[in-house]
């Protein structure tokens, strides 16, 4: 099959997000709250609320039927599969969990050569796949690895893939927002 379309879609913002802020200024005993979340942390308060938001806005601006999306394919950790069901549930896009296509682990940032395989194994799949406009929901390290762009949360991404290149970068589309007032209005 010749070029795709693929999105990447970071998931809602995370109890890990939000202690990792909190650590980054000075806040040493997020530390414990980091270690205690684990790898599968759950959506924050403040993630559920983007999710809301960003729901509507992915159905008022028309992003499945504007860009032919015919799958969208999700993390399978939580924050990403709540953020994929809440994003694409209610259309008729069938979402598919990737079991490989979770975040970064703390053995990948030590070995990057293992990230790099996991990474190139998320490329196959795409390759594998028949669809030529497919959305990603997944986590901002992997993106960061692949394409070089570590997005907001709820950051789309676009990008082409082709099996001899792999994910390119297109563009950074940032999180979509409410358009606004046109001039005179």
């Amino acid at each position: 099959m010749g070029e795709k379309r693929v999105f990447l879609i970071r998931h809602a913002e995370s109890e890990q997000n939000v202690a990792t802020r909190a650590f980054e200024s000075g806040d040493l005993r997020q530390l414990v709250t980091i270690a205690r979340l684990g790898f599968d942390a759950p959506l924050s308060p403040g993630g559920v609320a983007q999710l809301e938001e960003g729901t509507k806005l992915f159905a008022q601006q028309r992003f499945v039927e504007r860009n032919g999306v015919e799958l969208v394919a999700h993390s399978p950790l939580d924050r990403a599969k709540r953020t994929a069901i809440a994003l694409f549930g209610s259309t008729s896009v069938p979402l598919v969990e990737v079991p490989f296509m979770y975040e970064r682990t703390l053995s990948e940032y030590f070995n990057t050569a293992a990230f790099d395989r996991r990474l190139r194994q998320i490329e196959q799949w795409v390759a594998g796949r028949p669809e030529a406009s497919i959305v990603l929901v997944a986590h901002g390290q992997v993106f960061k690895r692949a394409v070089g762009i570590h997005p907001e949360n709820l950051g789309v991404i676009e990008c082409t893939f082709t099996e001899g290149e792999g994910l390119k970068l297109v563009k950074y589309l940032g999180v979509l927002r409410e358009s606004p007032p046109s001039q005179g209005a």
